[in-house]
């Protein structure tokens, strides 16, 4: 619902002409290194993918709407890093930067902190898998939320997703991270709020299920998708120009040279 509420605001205007946006994606708990390993850890695609679509979606709403292409950025930089020596020898990122650029419109840029841990002082260990955490009961996700998921001296503040927007008015939206349980502590030692959600599922079960109810209606011939085929594509190149860059070690740019309205049509330079 926050970021429902901060698309529709900036596309009313709220914020002016966006001259930023700044989203952070700190993953928890940290997935097992076999899983990094064996293809789910790609950081561009399985991370960044969804907070480029949710950029991508501002930049369309804010510079007039039309097709997915006429809003495309133009250039994309990355730079990965890798957390064990393992992930290394495979080139493999568990973390990156990503800055997005749409030079047609004044130099706009998208950044993107990424990483599949919020733990500090060690690796977490591997977390319930996707299924087994939608399936299980109230009371078995009380116990999975409780179990614990990190070596000794790990340090765990939850799931970490934000956003903010800035524009030419002065003014920025943001998106904050709710806290598991609504408490604040003030006293001699400072402020102190409630720890962050476990996971994705605790965060976003509300959106999942607006889009899951969504899809079904488009398919009982209810109205239009709300992601598109053309969203879909955009959001898979963009990602794919950033794992390209981070490779590369430079800018990678999308290249319309068919003057295409399709996303698909679109070129990587790299």
């Amino acid at each position: 619902a926050a970021y429902a509420e901060l698309r529709r605001r900036v596309a009313a205007g709220a914020v002016g002409a966006p001259r930023s946006i700044r989203c952070v994606f700190r993953d928890h708990p940290t997935p097992a290194e076999a899983f990094l390993l064996g293809g789910g850890g790609d950081v561009y695609h399985d991370l960044a993918t969804h907070d480029i679509d949710f950029a991508l979606a501002l930049a369309r709403d804010a510079f007039g709407g039309g097709d997915a292409v006429a809003h495309a950025p133009d250039e994309v930089y990355a730079v990965g890093s890798s957390s064990t020596p393992a992930l290394a020898a495979a080139a493999v990122h568990d973390a990156a930067t990503v800055v997005v650029t749409w030079r047609q419109r004044g130099g706009f840029v998208a950044t993107f902190d990424l990483s599949r841990s919020s733990a500090y002082g060690g690796r977490a260990e591997t977390r319930p898998g996707v299924a087994t955490v939608f399936s299980a009961s109230r009371r078995q996700r009380r116990r999975i939320a409780a179990t614990p998921r990190a070596r000794s001296g790990a340090r765990r503040y939850g799931y970490d997703q934000r956003c903010e927007v800035f524009g030419d008015s002065g003014a920025a939206l943001s998106v904050e991270n709710p806290s598991a349980m609504p408490l604040r502590c003030a006293d001699a030692a400072g402020v102190g709020t409630g720890p962050r959600v476990h996971s994705f599922p605790e965060r976003f079960r509300g959106a999942f299920e607006r889009d899951v109810a969504g899809f079904v209606e488009s398919c009982r011939g209810g109205g239009e998708p709300l992601v598109s085929r053309a969203d879909a594509v955009l959001a898979t190149l963009v990602a794919e120009a950033a794992r390209r860059s981070s490779e590369l070690r430079r800018p990678v740019r999308l290249v319309n040279a068919k003057s295409s309205s399709d996303p698909a049509d679109l070129a990587l330079d790299g």
